[in-house]
């Protein structure tokens, strides 16, 4: 059932368009109608049936647009839309895949196996949203539809990923040396007595 309520402070009007095919129906208790005007404060509801007429994954669609002030076209047009699974002789015959992202992994094989779906292969990878031990990714994706029995693959989180290691090197052995190198030698220079004797003695 689909409800809708007139929150605001002046008159709601709106409109329904239905896309149901031979699969869904609207039900006789709907209030709404393909045209509605609510006062502030009153509501009105559209509820619908699931016959199906053939096996698979059936879907339909019921859209709501009204008269709503100060709001984006995507909101003022609203597409509800309507699945369901067509079995053989009470069984089904297909099923859509859970949404098991954020759960754990305990929770997210209850989810699967109580869809009628298998555990598949478990992976694991860090993650910046998603908690250590929580599904952060599925496949198939949710919503698609499998036969019954199917395995789904899940990716858990580890968590925050370590921070990468520190650069060992420091700013002083941290560059390289080009060019050309210099050498310089030390002379030593003689003791003045010496050289003032060098210039004064003769030999006899």
């Amino acid at each position: 059932m689909v409800s809708i309520q007139n929150v605001g402070n002046q008159t709601l009007t709106g409109s329904l368009a239905l896309s149901l095919g031979t699969n869904f129906g609207e039900s006789g208790s709907s209030t709404c109608g393909s045209g509605f005007s609510l006062i502030p404060g009153a509501s009105c509801s559209e509820s619908f049936s699931f016959t199906p007429q053939s096996t698979g994954y059936l879907t339909g669609t019921a859209a709501f647009s009204d008269n709503t002030f100060n709001l984006s076209p995507l909101v003022v047009l609203q597409t509800v839309n309507l699945s369901g699974n067509g079995g053989l002789n009470g069984q089904a015959v297909g099923v859509a895949v859970p949404n098991v992202v954020g759960l754990t992994q305990a929770a997210a094989t209850t989810a699967l196996t109580s869809a009628g779906l298998t555990l598949g292969t478990v992976s694991t990878a860090s993650s910046s949203i998603v908690p250590s031990g929580s599904v952060s990714d599925e496949n198939p994706a949710a919503g698609t539809q499998v036969s019954v029995g199917s395995a789904v693959r899940l990716l858990v989180s580890t968590g925050q990923a370590p921070p990468p290691t520190p650069n060992p090197l420091s700013f002083e052995n941290n560059y390289f040396v080009t060019g050309d190198f210099a050498s310089a030698e030390s002379l030593c220079e003689e003791p003045a007595w010496r050289h003032s004797y060098r210039n004064h003695h003769h030999p006899r």
